[in-house]
């Protein structure tokens, strides 16, 4: 057995996705028949869980957690282990998968158990976020971190009104019907977006990524790629439903970094507020609170278990070059 697979656990959320027993216990049973046989596994109970338990996992020197759930459950654990040399491995079994998905770990759970034991471990950036936890002023602020996006605005109102019950039966066309409805529902706040070297830009909708896609294969930063040590920011300047929704159709096809409504660029840091009433925030698919926010990226902070030979590497295509 190798060093890796001699200290490893799973932390398993038994509330997403469906056959949440019978899954768990073919992965355990997988993961033990390729060399873990001192696999550790623990049940959470509740939101928040998943953090805590990555980081008295990481404190005690574990080398691999495994995350079995969803986005939020994968972004907890992505957040209990950031910054240590803990490697963090993926186990979708949520409805949606977006960050697995990203990376390239599919919904078999053999294949993703096989990238677990023989995958390789990429040392990748993440954002870093500073966030007001409630739109009230002087708000007390909480800090996060994200793997695929940030973004404020119309795409996080959307994600703060998700219906779990509708995302259950929909999948990924939750996103969809929730965006549907926001567009017409969002008040569009203008947000006034200052980088590391003092360039202000306006606009109603930000997204920050560290992958060339948004999540559901949305060309969102052509160019980008999973080990870039900056973010490429989008900000969306038109606020009419029209324009919205001609970006949101040249967005889907990667047209929108030409459009005059659309500014694209990379940045390290970002400092948003907003002009009017606070906006929200959300990070891989989850939202966390409300402007004024920073986001900025942290290069090599999360070991990260990923498929073998997958060239993860920026190209600098369309605008997704090095600030």
């Amino acid at each position: 057995m190798n060093e890796t697979m001699a200290s490893c656990c799973l932390i398993f959320n038994p509330t997403a996705g469906r056959q949440r027993a019978r899954a768990l216990r073919q992965c355990v049973e997988r993961l033990r028949l390729l060399g873990m046989e001192g696999l550790e596994v623990l049940e959470t109970q509740k939101q928040g869980d998943a953090l805590e338990m990555a980081r008295a996992a990481s404190r005690r020197g574990v080398q691999v957690v495994i995350a079995m759930g969803g986005d939020g459950t994968i972004n907890e654990v992505i957040n209990g282990v950031a910054g240590t040399q803990t490697a963090i491995g993926m186990l979708p079994a949520g409805t949606v998968n977006l960050t697995a998905q990203e990376i390239g770990v599919t919904r078999d759970w053999r294949r993703a158990c096989d990238v677990i034991v023989h995958g390789e471990t990429l040392a990748v950036p993440v954002g870093r976020v500073e966030v007001a936890m409630t739109p009230d002023m002087g708000a007390p602020r909480e800090t996060r971190r994200f793997l695929m996006n940030a973004g404020v605005g119309l795409d996080a109102h959307a994600v703060q009104h998700i219906s779990r019950r509708r995302k259950d039966y929909l999948g990924k066309a939750e996103y969809l019907v929730s965006g549907i409805r926001s567009l017409f529902a969002y008040a569009y706040p203008i947000l006034r977006v200052e980088d590391e070297a003092g360039a202000v830009r306006e606009g109603h909708t930000l997204i920050a990524t560290n992958l060339e896609s948004y999540g559901l294969r949305i060309p969102m930063a052509p160019g980008g790629g999973l080990t870039q040590p900056w973010l490429n920011t989008c900000l969306y300047g038109k606020a009419s439903i029209p324009a919205v929704v001609g970006d949101f159709l040249k967005t889907l096809v990667g047209r929108h970094i030409h459009s005059p409504s659309v500014s694209f660029q990379p940045a390290r840091r970002l400092t948003i507020r907003s002009l009017g009433e606070a906006a929200p925030v959300q990070i891989d698919g989850d939202f966390i609170g409300y402007t004024p926010v920073t986001i900025e990226i942290e290069p090599g902070a999360l070991q990260l278990k990923v498929p073998i030979g997958q060239d993860r590497s920026p190209t600098g295509a369309g605008q997704g070059i090095e600030p």
